[in-house]
């Protein structure tokens, strides 16, 4: 009995750590390798990160491809295109869209860890196509009817032949778990966060009650996140299938916020700080339980004029995104922030646990 109370209390201390973020350690991913000066961290799981890299402002972008470390950089950027963005990974697959630039025309495409080793996702009754994405069999993302036309929101299942059009209004899909599908969809007028399950016919309009505008940017494990108007202020938005089931995570009485990734457990995105900027953050499904993600980043990124912003997150807890490093030389770059390792974890949560055992002694003895 007292072994297995000793194990709870381990178990809690390790869950309370892991929800006040205790030990982020913060990866700057932008390294000599990367190709421009600027670089984003997008996207988050089985071991790997991915993002872009581009020349801010002036076009010019790299699809890139993490493992943890700067050294680890892949460009992914493949030969006969002008620019190159991976937004999403999972299980050695990343996907994204390469562009030519003139005429304009981009194509949804999905990596398998190497520039030459990809397959492409277009499908030809679209112009242009952008993979957003990626979850079990599943890739999503939208389609331009024109060169800057109405958007379509797609669903693929790893070939361009099983292309699905998942709204005939304008629409995106910017995420999947393998079982559903999560965006938005333009109701003639503001857009509302929007939920399918593999078809058309399975549409769900996620915009809570009163909001004048939303937005779904990822789903895991039933959650959905993204943003909802709140008197024309974004929110960070948390849904779980229905527009009723929404929960405000907006920490602050003032300001703005947005999710933008969900493991299921914990979410991440954005506030804005007044007088400051944006700062990324991670929550645990409530506005109380809302981490400054940026504290934990070196010294170059704090000062004025700081950002950043927290945009995928994976199933250990895993963080990416980017911030602003400041100074002459200064410019975005992809950063990660890693959970402890447990044992480091566990470490701390069984001093916290004796500590305590030791004042209770000390009282039941006073």
């Amino acid at each position: 009995m007292i072994q297995s109370r000793r194990k709870t209390a381990i178990t809690l201390a390790l869950v309370a750590l892991h929800a006040y973020a205790i030990g982020y350690n913060a990866v700057v991913l932008h390294g000599p390798g990367v190709p421009f000066p600027f670089s984003y961290g997008w996207g988050i799981g089985g071991g790997q990160q991915v993002g872009h890299s581009n020349i801010f402002l002036t076009g010019g972008s790299h699809a890139l491809l993490w493992s943890g470390s700067p050294e680890s950089l892949i460009d992914l950027h493949p030969a006969g295109f002008d620019n190159s963005y991976a937004l999403a990974a999972e299980g050695g697959r990343q996907v994204g869209h390469v562009e030519l630039e003139n005429p304009f025309r981009a194509r949804a495409v999905m990596w398998f860890g190497s520039p030459e080793n990809y397959a492409n996702l277009h499908a030809e009754m679209f112009h242009s196509t952008f993979a957003r994405g990626i979850g079990g069999d599943q890739q999503v993302g939208f389609g331009l009817t024109q060169p800057f036309g109405n958007r379509r929101a797609m669903l693929w299942r790893g070939s361009a032949e099983s292309a699905i059009v998942l709204s005939t209004l304008s629409s995106e899909a910017n995420d999947t778990d393998g079982f559903q599908q999560v965006g938005a969809v333009g109701m003639g007028g503001p857009f509302h966060a929007a939920l399918w399950t593999g078809t058309p016919e399975s549409f769900v309009d996620l915009n809570p009650p009163g909001s004048n505008a939303s937005w779904a940017y990822s789903v895991a494990k039933g959650q959905q996140v993204g943003y909802a108007g709140v008197n024309n202020i974004s929110h960070a938005a948390l849904w779980f299938g229905t527009p009723q089931s929404y929960v405000d995570l907006h920490p602050y009485p003032t300001g703005g916020s947005t999710l933008f990734g969900t493991n299921g457990i914990q979410q991440v995105g954005q506030i804005s700080v007044v007088g400051v900027g944006s700062h990324a953050g991670v929550w645990s499904g409530t506005a109380e339980s809302f981490v400054n993600l940026h504290q934990f980043l070196p010294p170059q990124f704090h000062g004025q004029g700081e950002r950043s912003e927290a945009l995928g997150i994976d199933e250990f807890g895993n963080i990416v995104g980017w911030a602003r490093e400041l100074g002459p030389n200064g410019g975005h770059r992809a950063v990660m922030w890693v959970v402890p390792e447990p044992a480091t974890l566990s470490a701390i949560a069984i001093g916290l646990l004796s500590l305590a055992c030791k004042r209770r002694r000390k009282k039941s003895h006073g």
